[in-house]
């Protein structure tokens, strides 16, 4: 991340899952305000390790598992604490080739081992789709069966794009990463008995300098106002 541009200059550390709506409103937010904000978006995994290595940021929107950590660790103020959304773990599809039906967990793991190629998330980066879906393919019994068929990518729109070309078959990824990629769309959610929902929390770190201007960015991203965006780009707000 860079250095503060400024006295009032924003850091905001959060998923990239995110990224789609939190970008235009940290314009929208800084022209307002005259507060430059600054991202650092990545798996939560990625933001997490950075965190704890040392980077700073003044406001944290990771997962409310995360976010509840570092309360316990006192690295975020806790009465800062709202719930941005939930997103959903999603098949994608490339355009113009029909869906598999993944309505149960069984059709969902016939469709994982009739694919010739799955693009997923590298598991070792720390994405939520990721590491759900390894641990997927070990309840399911199929690891083994589908290891060597698997496109790990780097993110989830990395895996979109491995569809929408044609290097994969079907990719499992969040919604929110797969949107913004042309030449494939969302099938269908993973089954219910096998979805995972992640649930995002802004907080203002402990760190801050800026609170108050933490805070205001806060409440902006949690304004109602910004439901259908929020929607739009695949996150369900609270």
């Amino acid at each position: 991340m860079a250095e503060r541009s400024g006295a009032e200059s924003l850091k905001v550390a959060s998923a990239r899952a995110l990224q789609e709506v939190l970008r235009p409103l940290g314009a929208a937010f800084a022209s307002k305000v005259g507060a430059p904000v600054e991202f650092l978006f990545g798996p939560v995994g990625t933001v997490r390790e950075r965190l704890e290595g040392g980077e700073v940021a003044d406001v944290i929107i990771l997962s409310d598992t995360l976010i509840a950590a570092f309360a316990k660790s006192g690295r975020i103020v806790e009465a800062s604490r709202r719930e941005i959304g939930r997103v959903g773990i999603t098949l994608a599809v490339r355009d113009g080739t029909p869906a598999p039906d993944i309505s149960t967990p069984d059709l969902f793991k016939q469709a994982l081992l009739s694919a010739h190629a799955i693009a997923c998330s590298d598991p070792a980066i720390g994405g939520s789709a990721g590491t759900h879906f390894a641990a997927l393919l070990q309840r399911l019994g199929i690891e083994g069966a589908v290891s060597h068929k698997l496109l790990k990518r780097s993110s989830g729109v990395k895996t979109a794009e491995a569809v929408a070309s044609g290097e994969a078959d079907i990719g499992i990824t969040l919604l929110p990463e797969m949107l913004p990629v042309k030449g494939v769309y969302p099938a269908a959610p993973l089954p219910q008995a096998l979805q995972k929902f992640t649930t995002y929390v802004a907080a203002v770190s402990t760190q801050c300098t800026v609170p108050q201007t933490g805070a205001a960015f806060i409440r902006a991203a949690a304004d109602p106002g910004l439901d259908s965006s929020w929607r739009a780009a695949g996150v369900e707000p609270p």
